[in-house]
């Protein structure tokens, strides 16, 4: 089955675009119940959606885009029957006249196609999962949860009986019987052959995208013409088509002007193919062209330096009306325009971009893959017909961050090399270079070009390409498998028997390498202006508090000037007897007297606040746990500061903190919530657990420059001071965006000059867009706190219960080997108590040392020992999703959080204990919210169906945990909701100088 990408784009005016907007929003993201029957019902749309992209003159374009099964004619006649109401509505909204053409008339006559031949409208498109129709899709999704559900009854360790017995069940309802008839999948085989790359393969290149470029050589054959003779001019005159001519066997162009060009170059030039001028002339041509393209490539060199990159974050109002919008599905849309930039260096720089993509898609990469990047079911790049407009539209698995990161990491030349041609993105190098690199600005640079998908359907909206390919593969099984080894195979696709290993044992850790590392100081670290909490969670300091404050607008200036020598910063001081750490959320700021447009430049996240409705479903805050039924955070409960106070005794600490509470009752403050944390074990070999038993905090990222040393084993931990210290480089090189304050407010510069690439708000408010800042980000961070309650009761009972269902099940530990509920626990977390992994301690828990010198792929790649789903799994799961690759590991760093967080007891009126979880970032969207999105709330996760993190369980899931065993899938069902959200807030700790700033 063959797919169509069927587009169309019919102009109107812009006057009318809001009405036509306003009825898109009427249709629905997600769809009108209505709609989505009607669309299902055709059997044959795969994704579909409608836009008008913004517009900066006076046209506007209706976009009406789909995949679909079948030829692009049907497939129009199919989507016109199936909304021929909504378009017809839609069309009169924009006063867009038929011509008394039907619906399917009129869309077929606006259908842009593309191809990057010079006459063509440039563009891309890219499939995801070739020759798979929706049916098929559909079809095969249900016959693997048919499957999953016959496994839940025990196997034997043997995999091929367990198969047969399968086949045997399914074989017997004359409706499964299509499953036991392989089907080609192209996108389950391996990496197809590169072409070699040739003469004659550049040539068809060159002659496809710059001849145009080449028709230098015609003013050169004059020249010639003049100095030596026609028949060489003539033969100069047409060098550029000769050249290409004289390989014979090249097939014309598809365009008809192009072919008309083509024959006539052979008709004329190949006669003079043997002169002996004509072939002086060429080499004299050829010195031309090259001095021609030469000069061209310095033009290009000089706007790619001069070009002016965007540091602007997106609007906030924008980042609202998309996620309003986004992640009700496993899969989301990626609508965005972009502006190209002027010249005609840039018209074939882009093709030229596209055609290298669409090139590494067709011939270096796996069937379904760009690159090695699997989450794209259908993309589709083209320009508006007469426009500078690009458009954008990708229908992809997970949030967009998440589909962004493989790109920074794995596809950045892909992507720079197409929309480095369009305005404002990141500064490139040679095309190719740079650009998507800098994933931060790419991040805010992409939420800027998106516009939101007012409309979009999706045929399966449970299914990634990955559990795609997965029940593809469990049909080709069921039809094909014959041997033990591919039975075992087959099962592993459920998740419930590892899959082969040879690479189990193998550690990050050199053998030869001594058992601590040096690591050199950074030389530009200045420790002794940064929030003491980078350097840790101050454990010496065993007991510790939290204050959360609501500040009077008019004396929050006085309070901060009042307590800013008392708040702790730096490496010297966090050894000292007592701290105090200071938060303060975006309202705080306010309060303190920064101004609309310096809040701007501040992430959107922090901006917006985790209460935010459209951000707390995102990460999961929804149901009992929803912001409305918080403690504080919200509504009339929200808090703007943080007071974190610390003290080595019980008696310090009420000292400390009752000092702190006069003087925020003394300026007229509220103190709205306070929780008292559980004082830290005292010796040293005891380490501090949560409330429900389990070590904590043993897997840390290190930053580079704030240790002297470092064990060997804890290497792949490192990361660069910029993943969670404001104003230096990231893992990436990059230093990441920065808040900045106009120079003209700090006149006894207190805070350093911000770096040109440190941002500008939307809008710019009342400045010059050139006016000098100030950077009050730098050696600050971002403070995430949720109080998080856990049911101790609930946790402990819920593990009993299944361990005295299970008694007996050949799929856990035998009697006498360790307590079933521990097992089960174990593996729900992904550690045992005492914090030994699961990864080197498979049957009982280790020597009460928890270890941390492992990853995933290399270490259990099946999930024999740490499932798929587990806790620790989900929240770090180091190169997991790609074995062994080091380019994995880089991605999962770059969503590192740095975890400050302690337990407490009950208190406040409250059963229950709980962990104050509390974090340090840079980036809000980048490292917390992207792992309680991305990984911890997902339901695909690791190709999982329909599961998430049990310990954060949401409703909405299928309430499923999966534990793979060598006698088959264990699946844990019923879960409890074990952990309340209490309460949240997002907080900045500025650094010592921009403290002194904001209480000036």
């Amino acid at each position: 089955m063959n797919h169509s990408f069927v587009t169309a784009a019919l102009p109107f005016k812009a006057a009318r675009a809001d009405a036509v907007r306003q009825l898109l929003d009427g249709m629905g993201n997600p769809p009108q119940p209505s709609i989505a029957a009607r669309l299902d019902a055709t059997n044959c749309i795969h994704f579909m959606s409608i836009h008008v992209p913004p517009s900066d003159g006076e046209d506007a374009y209706l976009i009406i885009d789909a995949s679909v099964d079948g030829g692009p004619e049907t497939s129009v006649k199919h989507l016109a029957a199936a909304l021929d109401k909504e378009l017809r509505e839609l069309i009169e909204a924009a006063h867009i006249d038929p011509y008394g053409k039907t619906i399917a008339g009129l869309l077929a006559s606006h259908l842009i196609e593309v191809s990057n031949g010079w006459f063509r409208n440039p563009g891309l498109n890219f499939d995801g999962s070739p020759r798979m129709s929706v049916k098929r899709i559909k079809d095969e999704a249900a016959l693997a949860n048919r499957i999953a559900c016959m496994l839940d009854r025990p196997s034997g360790p043997e995999a091929l009986p367990t198969l047969q017995r399968i086949r045997a069940e399914l074989w017997d309802n004359e409706a499964n019987k299509w499953a036991f008839f392989a089907e080609p999948a192209p996108f389950i085989t391996g990496v197809p052959p590169a072409p070699p790359l040739t003469v004659k393969s550049v040539l068809i290149a060159l002659a496809t995208l710059l001849w145009p470029v080449l028709l230098w050589s015609i003013p050169a054959g004059g020249l010639v013409w003049w100095l030596w003779g026609a028949d060489a001019g003539v033969g100069a005159g047409l060098l550029t088509f000769a050249a290409v001519l004289f390989l014979r066997g090249v097939p014309p162009p598809d365009h008809v002007t192009e072919s008309i060009i083509w024959v006539a170059v052979e008709l004329i030039v190949w006669p003079f193919a043997g002169v002996g001028w004509a072939a002086a002339a060429a080499v004299a041509t050829l010195v031309v062209e090259a001095l021609a393209l030469l000069a061209g490539y310095f033009v290009f060199r000089h706007k790619e330096k001069t070009d002016q990159p965007e540091n602007q974050a997106p609007a906030a109002k924008l980042v609202q009306e998309m996620m309003e919008r986004e992640s009700f599905t496993a899969q989301n849309l990626l609508a965005a325009v972009s502006t190209v930039k002027p010249g005609w260096i840039r018209r074939i720089t882009l093709r030229f971009g596209l055609a290298a993509a669409g090139a590494a898609a067709q011939f270096y990469s796996r069937p379904g893959f760009l690159t090695d990047i699997g989450v794209i079911h259908f993309a589709r790049w083209f320009c508006l017909p007469g426009t500078d407009k690009l458009v954008f539209l990708s229908n992809h698995d997970g949030a967009w961050e998440s589909y962004l990161e493989d790109f920074i990491e794995r596809g950045f030349k892909g992507v720079t090399g197409i929309w480095s041609n369009t305005v404002g993105f990141p500064r490139t190098h040679q095309l190719l270079n740079g650009g998507a690199r800098d994933g931060d600005r790419l991040r805010h640079w992409t939420r800027r070009q998106m516009f939101p998908a007012r409309f979009w359907y999706t045929a399966y909206p449970a299914l990634t390409l990955l559990r795609i390919r997965n029940n593809a593969e469990i049909r080709q099984g069921l039809a094909t498998a014959r041997t033990e080894v591919q039975a075992a195979h087959w099962l592993s696709l459920f998740g419930s028997m590892p899959k082969p290993d040879h690479r189990i044992g193998r550690s990050m850790t050199d053998p030869d390498m001594p058992p601590e590392t040096p690591l050199p100081r950074h030389p530009k670290i200045d420790l002794a202006d940064m929030p003491v909490l980078l350097f840790g969670s101050l454990s010496h300091l065993r007991f510790g508090t939290i204050l959360l404050v609501r500040l009077d607008p008019g004396s929050a200036d006085t309070w901060l000037r009042e307590i800013k020598d008392r708040i702790t910063f730096g490496s010297s001081q966090r050894d000292a007897e007592g701290a105090v750490v200071l938060g303060l959320s975006c309202g705080g700021l306010q309060k303190l007297g920064l101004r609309e447009d310096e809040i701007a430049t501040f992430p959107v996240a922090f901006q917006q606040g985790n209460d935010a409705a459209w951000r707390a479903r995102a990460i999961g805050d929804s149901g009992s746990n929803a912001p409305e039924h918080w403690s504080w955070g919200a509504s009339s409960k929200t808090v703007d500061a943080a007071l974190l106070v610390y003290a080595r005794s019980q008696p310090e600490l009420d000292e400390s903190a009752a000092e702190r509470t006069r003087e925020i009752e003394r300026f007229g403050h509220e103190i709205v919530h306070q929780v008292r944390f559980r004082e830290v074990p005292e010796k040293d070999s005891v380490r501090s657990a949560e409330p429900f038993g389990y070590v904590d905090g043993i897997s840390q990222p290190i930053i580079r420059g704030l240790r002297d040393h470092i064990p060997a084993d804890q290497r792949h931990q490192v990361v660069q001071p910029g993943e969670f210290i404001l104003g230096y480089r990231d893992n990436q090189g990059y230093v990441p965006p920065t808040p900045t304050v106009l120079a003209r407010h700090d006149p006894h510069n207190l805070l350093p000059a911000a770096p040109p690439t440190a941002g500008w708000p939307p809008g710019n408010g009342s400045a010059t867009p050139h006016e000098a800042r100030h950077d009050v980000g730098r050696n600050g961070t971002f403070l995430v706190v949720r109080q998080l309650e856990q049911d101790v009761g609930a946790f402990t009972g819920f593990l009993q219960q299944q361990a005295t269902a299970l008694a007996g099940d050949p799929r856990v530990p035998p009697p006498g080997q360790v307590p079933v509920a521990d097992w089960l626990g174990a593996k729900i977390v992904g550690r045992w108590k005492d914090g030994s992994s699961l990864v080197a301690h498979r049957e009982r828990p280790g020597d009460g040392q928890p270890d941390n010198d492992f990853t995933y792929g290399s270490n259990d790649v099946g999930g024999q020992g740490c499932p798929l789903g587990a806790h620790i799994r989900r929240a770090n799961p180091r190169d997991s999703f790609d074995p062994g690759n080091k380019t994995q590991l880089k991605i999962t760093n770059r969503h590192r959080i740095l975890r400050v967080g302690r337990p407490y007891a009950a208190q406040n009126g409250r059963n229950n204990p709980g962990l104050m979880f509390m974090c340090l970032n840079v980036d809000l969207d980048r490292q917390f919210e992207f792992v309680q999105q991305t990984w911890l709330m997902s339901r695909s996760f690791h190709g999982l169906e329909n599961e998430n993190d049990t310990m954060l369980n949401d409703r909405g899931a299928k309430n499923l945990f999966t534990i793979p065993t060598a006698n088959g899938p264990l699946r844990v069902r019923n879960m409890s909701d074990f952990i309340t959200v209490l309460g949240g807030a997002y907080f900045f700790l500025p650094g010592r100088h921009a403290l002194q700033y904001l209480a000036r």
